[in-house]
């Protein structure tokens, strides 16, 4: 259940065991267990002198540093314009974007910078991973000036496309419980990688869209 407009106001414990959760609004809500997103922010103390945008540094199109060519900045501090995108400025804190834009740098480190930097934005969760019942969710892409469009795949599984002004596929959700298998999840990354035109029928068409471009149904 979700309280809007409510802030914490004390964590209630009885004899160091947690019993509950007072908000600021009054409410007293009773609980065994309390997880606090506290959130992060990228420290960009180091870089203060230059153009801080979306709470990142921001780079050119090869991850540099902008007059300082022999410095490369990655992972969650980098505000890049992305190829994918482009080169809309963006940041994305995830393991991934730090794994493939320390992978892409080294790489030019070595070899020189070659192609634009591209990164597809992914998000994902595990709710109840250790039970019979996981809930599991995948995201790529964006969401920013787009339209969902919905569609069920059976009564365990839903998602969603996202599809900008010129009918492209730029986001997309899958999520299930039992979570739907790795190829579905893989047929619907690559919707959004190749952003391709959604038909007029997608609601409709739902997974089977994803399926009909992989050639795997």
């Amino acid at each position: 259940q979700f309280y809007h407009n409510e802030n914490l106001g004390e964590v209630l414990s009885t004899n160091g065991e947690v019993t509950g959760v007072q908000l600021t609004g009054g409410r007293t809500l009773q609980a065994s267990l309390v997880a606090i997103g506290v959130g992060a922010a990228a420290n960009v103390d180091l870089l203060v002198d230059q153009a801080i945008e979306l709470g990142g540094v921001v780079v050119n199109s090869h991850l540099q540093l902008p007059g300082y060519p022999e410095v490369a900045v990655v992972g969650d501090v980098a505000t890049f314009p992305n190829a994918l995108y482009g080169g809309k400025l963006q940041r994305s804190e995830h393991v991934g974007q730090a794994r493939q834009s320390a992978k892409y740098a080294a790489k030019a480190a070595v070899e020189g910078p070659t192609e634009p930097y591209s990164y597809l934005p992914y998000f994902y969760s595990r709710t109840f991973e250790y039970t019979t019942k996981p809930i599991v969710w995948q995201f790529w892409g964006t969401t920013s000036d787009a339209s969902p469009v919905d569609f069920f795949v059976c009564k365990q599984a839903f998602g969603a496309f996202w599809i900008d002004t010129d009918r492209r596929v730029v986001g997309a959700l899958l999520a299930g419980s039992p979570p739907p298998p790795a190829s579905d999840f893989d047929d619907v990354r690559a919707v959004v990688e190749k952003r391709v035109v959604a038909p007029e029928d997608l609601e409709e068409l739902g997974l089977g869209f994803a399926w009909e471009l992989a050639k795997r149904r």
